[in-house]
């Protein structure tokens, strides 16, 4: 997870798994062929160690809750926003429209 970082708390899906950090950093691994690592990338990541990117949830922003599904993640962030990404076919993503989201960057709106 990073030198010296521990868990705070953990969301389990049936596919990929996040992890906040005690520095509120979010970390998903697992299945993620449908973006919901936040990884900017349609694959999966097995390989826990140092290397394991953070989700960029924003500058400056970082996460209070995170709740995963089988095919998407929704993170609460310090400033009370609500942000998924992953699978959307079913709006379960809050984005209004039926797609996934599968970039997670600065550009990713807040559930409105």
């Amino acid at each position: 997870l990073g030198p010296g970082r521990t868990a705070t708390a953990v969301a389990v899906g049936s596919r990929h798994t996040c992890v906040t950090l005690d520095n509120r950093a979010l970390k998903c691994f697992g299945a993620g062929a449908w973006g919901q690592l936040g990884s900017n990338r349609s694959f999966s990541i097995v390989r826990v160690d140092n290397s394991l990117p953070a989700v960029n949830l924003g500058p400056g922003r970082t996460a209070t809750a995170v709740a995963v599904g089988s095919r998407h993640t929704c993170v609460t962030l310090d400033n009370r926003a609500l942000k998924c990404f992953g699978a959307g076919a079913w709006g379960q993503l809050g984005s209004n429209r039926s797609f996934s989201i599968v970039r997670v960057d600065n550009s990713l709106p807040a559930v409105n």
